[in-house]
Order: structure tokens, then sequence, then C-alpha cells
């Protein structure tokens, strides 16, 4: 689309990006390295169409300051945030594996031992989010990584709250994670720990 950053091989002089892994309506997701670490990185690039909102900014910085603040084994940590070339950007650990959602298409329903213990993973995940002051606002199987030393990650945290007050519109931020949504949350009622403990088809 012409509003996403195609074209970036280098941001900042820091982060070479090697491949782009995902796009989505309001960000493309390189796997990068880190020039100053080393680092493989998974670096969320904003797309034009959002950053211009005038309000953008603040909201960025507001929630990536708490976001950023926040570590646990099972949430994938966000290493960095910024401006770099005119583009805003979130660089966090790249997690070599497999989302929930891929892992259910390729290999069928769980066992209910599996089950229980990635939802174990998830709550407590949570749980440090809410402890927090913050929410996730986008729980789905593609949010939630398996990787390939057993470790659950959940990802995207907050970050559905900071597309949707940006100026994108609330059908573009939900229709992907509507199936996975409580009613609650779908009648627009504050989004808390309780609008969690539910569980979609």
């Amino acid at each position: 689309s012409p509003d996403s950053p195609q074209g970036l091989h280098v941001l900042g002089a820091r982060y070479v990006l090697q491949a782009e892994v995902a796009r989505g309506s309001a960000t493309s997701i390189y796997r990068a390295i880190d020039r100053q670490s080393g680092r493989t990185v998974a670096l969320r690039v904003f797309n034009q169409r959002i950053q211009a909102d005038p309000r953008f900014a603040i909201r960025f910085r507001q929630r990536m300051l708490a976001i950023a603040g926040v570590f646990h084994e099972n949430l994938v940590a966000v290493m960095d945030y910024g401006m770099l070339d005119g583009n805003y950007f979130i660089a966090m650990e790249w997690i070599s594996g497999v989302d929930l959602r891929t892992y259910l298409v390729e290999h069928g329903p769980l066992s209910t031992g599996l089950a229980t213990w990635i939802a174990l993973k998830v709550c407590i995940a949570l749980d440090t989010v809410h402890r927090s002051g913050l929410d996730h606002r986008g729980i789905k199987p593609q949010n939630v990584l398996l990787t390939g030393s057993g470790v659950i990650k959940v990802s995207d945290v907050g970050l559905n709250g900071l597309y949707s007050e940006s100026g994108l519109s609330r059908t573009n931020v939900m229709v992907e994670g509507i199936g996975f949504m409580s009613p609650g949350q779908g009648r627009g009622e504050d989004v808390g720990p309780r609008l969690y403990i539910y569980m979609g088809g």
C-alpha cells in the first residue's frame, strides 16, 4: 500500500532490515539486526497514515513508557522504541517459534493438558500486565507465541488501544480478533481483567 514503509533497508543507521515478516493495517513487522547489540529483533514500523494523526506522537510516547517497563518471561519484551528517519518504531525481542493460530492450523486441536498449560501461561502474563495498570485489548491465537524452547510468549500488549486512539477505525482494529472478544468489550464497555475471563467460540 502507498502508506506502508516499503523500500526500507536500514532504520536510523542502527537497524538493518532483513525481511518483512508481517503487515497489518497500521504497521509492518521486520526481522532486523540491531547493530548496537548485534541481536536479531522484531522491528514494528508504523505506516504514515497512522503517524499523520497529530495526537499519535503523544499517545505513542505515553503508552510506550508504560509498556516498556513491563517485563515477564511470558511477555514479548520491548527493547527500544522511538522515531528514526521519520518512522515511529518498536524493537521487540525476536521469537523463534510459531504463533498459536498457525500451530492449530498445522497440528489440529490441542490436547486438554497442553491447552490448559498454554492458558495458564497466558493468564500469568495478563496478570502481570494488569498489575502494571495496563490492558492487552487484543488476546487471540495470533498473539500467543510458542517458542522453540517451549516458552509461551504473549505479544502486542496494549497496542490495539494505541491504534484505535490514533485514527485507525474501530472496525479495522477489531475485525481480526472479533471471534475472541468478550461480549462486554464488543459493547464498548471499559476494558479490564474481568473482560478477559471469557472463552470465545
